[in-house]
Parts: C-alpha cells; sequence; structure tokens
C-alpha cells in the first residue's frame, strides 16, 4: 500500500523492502520488483508527478552509503533514478566504474540523453548487445546510428536472432531513407528474419515494400513472419509512436490474413483511433469477422459492451479475465460512464457476494469514488457485503480523490 507514497519514511521501505528480496534471490527463487518502480514511472511519465527532492535525498543516501550491502544500495539507485531532475547528471557523472552503481548510472545517464557517455555505452553494448540496446533507445546520436549498422550487419551474418529482438525498435526511430539504406545493405541476409521482414514494411518505402514482398512470397511458412507483429512495429508500446501513417497499413494489407487474431484487433484500434474508418471498414473488417476464434469473438465487439470477462472471474471465483477490461471497452468506443453502467447492470443481474467481488475488482482497479457509492447503493440490503465493500472502499479511496 506504500507505492507511490512520496514520503522519505516510505521509499526506505520500500528499497529495504526490494532489497530483502534480492538477497532471497540469490537461493535460486527469481524476484520480480517491477510493480513498485513501475508505480513511480507511471507517475513521472503519466502525470507528471515527480519524487520531491526530500524523497530522492533520502534514496541517494541510503546509495551512496558504503556501509550498506550492493542490494540496498543498489535498489535505492534504482528508483532514485526514475525521477529525473536536473541535478541529476552531476551526481551521475560523479559515480566511477568500481562503484556497484557504475551500470545503472551509465543507463540513467542514457536515459537523461548525456551525449557524453555513448563511448561508454557502445563498450557495453558489445558485452552485451541484447540488454545494453534498451538504453541506446534513449540517444541514437551519429555515432550511434553508425554503430546500430555495424550491429544489424552482426546480425545478419551471425543469423543471431536473440540480439535482433530491439533492432525493429531503433531503427522505427530513424528517418525511413536511413532505414533503408541500414536494411538493403544487408537485405540478403536479413530477408528470412521476421523482425526486419516486418520493418521493412512498417517503414512503408517503396523498395522495402517490394523487397519484403518478395522475401514473403519465397518463403515456405510466411506466416511465421509476421510474429508479434504489434510488439515489433511498436502499437500499443509504451514509448513508441506505432502506426502513423496510412502508407504503413496499406503496406500491410496484404498479409492481414497472415497476423494473429490479437495483431488484427490491435490495427482495428489503431485505424479507428487514427480516423480511417472507411480504410479500416473495407479492408480490416472483413478479415477480422472471417475468423472464427474465441478471441475475435470475445474482444471484438461493437453493437454491445462485452461482459463476458466479468462471467468468467464469477464462474472461477478470481480476477483472472478483468486485467485492462475497463480500457478495453474503451477502445471500443464506449465512454466510461457507458462501461460503469453495464457492470452495475450486470452485477444487478447476477447480484451476491461473488458478484460483488467481481465489481468491487473492476471499481477498486479503475473505478473512483462516485463508482464506488454506485456499488454500494446497488449492494445495499445485502447479507455480508459490509466486508467486502470495506476492503473496495479502503482501495478506492487510497487511490483518488475523485
Amino acid at each position: 500500500m506504500l507505492r507511490g507514497v512520496d514520503d522519505p519514511v516510505a521509499v526506505q521501505y520500500e528499497v529495504e523492502y526490494l532489497a530483502s528480496k534480492r538477497r532471497k534471490s540469490k537461493d535460486g527463487v527469481i524476484f520480480f520488483d517491477h510493480f513498485l518502480k513501475d508505480e513511480w514511472r507511471r507517475y513521472c511519465d503519466d502525470t507528471g508527478r515527480h519524487m520531491s527532492s526530500e524523497s530522492k535525498k533520502c534514496l541517494l543516501d541510503i546509495s551512496s552509503n558504503e556501509v550498506n550491502d550492493k542490494y540496498l544500495r543498489e535498489e535505492s539507485f534504482k528508483l532514485w533514478e526514475i525521477s529525473i531532475d536536473s541535478d541529476d547528471l552531476e551526481v551521475l557523472k560523479a559515480i566511477d566504474e568500481q562503484d556497484v552503481r557504475c551500470s545503472h548510472a551509465i543507463w540513467a545517464r542514457a536515459r537523461r540523453q548525456d551525449k557524453t557517455i555513448v563511448s561508454l555505452l557502445i563498450e557495453k553494448i558489445k558485452e552485451n548487445p541484447g540488454y545494453w540496446w534498451q538504453a541506446g533507445r534513449y540517444i541514437l546520436t551519429e555515432e550511434m546510428t553508425q554503430f546500430l549498422a555495424e550491429t544489424i550487419k552482426k546480425v545478419a551474418d551471425d543469423n543471431k536472432r536473440e540480439e535482433s529482438w530491439i533492432l525493429p525498435e531503433l531503427l522505427s526511430k530513424l528517418n525511413p531513407s536511413k532505414v533503408e539504406e541500414l536494411l538493403i545493405s544487408c537485405w540478403e541476409k536479413l530477408r528470412t528474419i521476421p523482425e526486419f521482414v516486418q520493418i521493412a514494411l512498417y517503414t512503408a518505402t517503396p523498395n522495402l515494400i517490394s523487397l519484403a514482398r518478395k522475401s514473403i512470397q519465397d518463403s515456405d511458412n510466411p506466416k511465421s513472419l509476421f510474429e508479434h507483429y504489434s510488439l515489433n512495429v511498436g502499437i500499443r508500446t509504451k514509448g513508441r509512436e506505432g502506426i502513423t501513417r496510412l502508407e504503413q497499413l496499406d503496406a500491410i494489407q496484404p498479409y492481414f490474413d497472415l497476423l494473429s487474431d490479437g495483431d488484427l484487433h490491435f490495427l482495428w484500434e489503431e485505424g479507428r483511433k487514427l480516423g480511417w474508418t472507411d480504410y479500416v471498414a473495407r479492408y480490416l473488417e472483413p478479415v477480422i469477422e472471417g475468423r472464427d476464434s474465441e478471441f475475435i469473438g470475445r474482444v471484438f465487439k461493437k453493437s454491445s459492451i462485452n461482459t463476458s470477462c466479468l462471467d468468467k472471474d464469477l464462474e472461477k471465483g478470481g480476477r483472472i479475465n478483468l486485467y485492462h477490461w475497463v480500457d478495453m471497452e474503451k477502445r471500443q468506443g464506449w465512454t466510461r460512464n457507458e462501461i460503469f453502467s453495464a457492470l452495475m447492470i450486470w452485477f444487478e443481474k447476477n447480484k451476491g457476494i461473488p458478484a460483488l467481488k467481481v465489481a468491487g475488482a473492476v471499481v477498486s482497479d479503475s473505478g473512483g469514488r462516485s463508482e464506488y457509492a454506485t456499488l454500494e447503493k446497488a449492494a445495499s440490503g445485502l447479507q455480508g457485503a459490509c466486508e467486502v465493500l470495506d476492503q473496495i472502499r479502503f482501495e478506492v479511496y487510497s487511490r483518488t480523490l475523485m
């Protein structure tokens, strides 16, 4: 419950918790700590709410204290660097290569677009390309772009697919003529690698479209060339533009039938969001409507709000299918009020403690105080509701003032 609380005591508790989990992970227990840091990333990136100087100072002091073990120093430093301030670079440049925070500092300097770090960053990329090229996304200078060309050539020569996953994202940040130059120079060795076929179509220059088309025609398994399409071209991916030009959609149009159900649905959402409704209706919707799959039947609904996720969780007694349900229905064109009205209708139809827990999970995650008040009124008189409502109210009121 302390996630995102901007107080020195709270952030110190968080990093002590993370450090304790890291220590236990030495015994073979894998620990994923994304939820705490992601909460702060959302605050900083999405709402512009940055960590206070008092909290940042507390974290920096913990990370700088050599009495603390490396786990506590690293975790406090990683949380400190999430919130970017104008004075950060001075701190980061003072961290030497013997410091346990050194690698994290290099990443942090790249994230702050410190061009003086480029040479050191390139050395790091040489050591572990798949990992360190992720930091390269923040600082694609001319020198970095040249090194990107060398990396692409190496991937082409060695056919190292494990190092190619980040490259489409980096290429998508360059202008189309530069992408064309980099890909054409070694296309014969790249033409069977899905990430490069997809980014060629995404770049959508006539030359690259022609090369991609020939690769697809020559493939024994053309569908395999379109695996993870949305991810590779940045659709619904934080920090990436995704599809922005109709030419990009036009380039992929002949291959709609080779895309997965999920990729088709994401393209449909993007096309409608960008105002290409006639194009989507003419070329994309017939392909989607021709798919006989549970996924398409569940998410591709334009006539009514889809409450099947609620039904499934009611049946299973959990909250497995509710992840992003509200956001999913918003992308279908429904307003927030319409979605929560449908939720209340569903609750009235299935009224009981199990249904209250399902509806409450939605309100806890995505609702506000007014939605809670509506649910509380609807549950009035339901035996055993008070304890469930108290928990929902606590979660909603802890998260929002509205």
